[in-house]
């Protein structure tokens, strides 16, 4: 369809490493490995996408509106939105957790758990990078950028109702899981 270069002179963009579509393919919201993110409005011709306007970046925040600090709490990796849920997965820290909008900032949902993934030996700079969210089947699924284990085979994750399963992805020679979605 075409592309775009994003660019910016500012000095706290950059890093992005995820990006999903919104308000049918309007808008996009994108999160970045230094806890930032980025929404804006992506402008076209026809199908042709022809450039980026309303932008706007900020920082992550918990729950109680402070931002996430340092690189091992706000290394965000992954993204997966629905409905008013946006799912980001965190790596060094390995974990998923929940954020929405308010108050025009990116904030975590006060009281929902923490998805934890610390305990499964993920390498520190390779947790989690690939979600998707099945609304068919309420089950959320996380992969590692690494995690390669025996018979070329990537380990990730199927979360569901508070319980996580293994699941495994055949290694591909040229690529690391580092997105997924669900076809519709």
């Amino acid at each position: 369809l075409g592309g775009l270069m994003l660019v910016s002179s500012h000095r706290e963009f950059g890093g992005i490493s995820g990006i999903r579509f919104m308000d049918n393919g309007n808008q996009f919201l994108a999160i970045t490995d230094e806890g930032k993110w980025i929404r804006a409005t992506l402008e076209r011709e026809g199908s042709i996408p022809t450039g980026i306007t309303n932008s706007r970046l900020g920082t992550l925040r918990k729950a109680n509106g402070k931002k996430l600090k340092g690189k091992r709490n706000a290394d965000a990796e992954g993204m997966e939105v629905f409905g008013d849920n946006i799912l980001i997965a965190l790596e060094r820290n390995h974990r998923v957790e929940r954020f929405s909008w308010q108050n025009e900032k990116l904030r975590q949902v006060s009281g929902i758990q923490t998805i934890d993934l610390n305990g499964f030996e993920l390498e520190n700079n390779h947790g989690p990078e690939a979600i998707a969210y099945s609304r068919e089947t309420g089950e959320l699924f996380v992969f590692p950028e690494g995690n390669l284990v025996k018979d070329n085979l990537y380990r990730g994750f199927i979360i569901k109702d508070n319980e996580i399963a293994e699941v495994f992805l055949a290694r591909n020679a040229y690529y690391r899981p580092t997105d997924i979605v669900f076809r519709k």
